[in-house]
């Protein structure tokens, strides 16, 4: 795979880290998911803030550190893997977010 490629996949996996953030703290606020990844649900427990600076600042930051890496060690199969590896992982929790806001919504109309 070639690192534009890559490139654009870590772009997409930044806009679904905020998706996924959006839908995670609606979610959490009303009371209607809860927070499966242990450390976040640490981090919102003390201080939703915590939980608002890792989910957008940290992960977006990592990523594009990531992004850097890539175009100076381009032949990193390792991290090509891990990227897509990160990518599934985001859709299927989208899926989710998409099933548990969909019977919200059906059951409070």
């Amino acid at each position: 795979m070639k690192i534009r490629n890559i490139n654009r996949i870590i772009w997409i996996i930044i806009y679904l880290n905020l998706i996924d953030f959006l839908c995670t703290y609606y979610g959490l606020k009303k009371g209607i998911i809860l927070e499966r990844n242990p450390f976040l649900n640490i981090l919102y427990k003390i201080n939703p803030c915590f939980f608002i600076v890792y989910k957008i600042i940290v992960v977006t930051g990592i990523l594009l550190v990531i992004n850097k890496l890539l175009v100076k060690l381009k032949n990193m199969l390792f991290i090509k893997l891990a990227i897509i590896f990160i990518f599934a992982g985001y859709v299927i929790i989208l899926i989710l977010h998409m099933y548990w806001l969909n019977n919200f919504v059906q059951f409070n109309l």
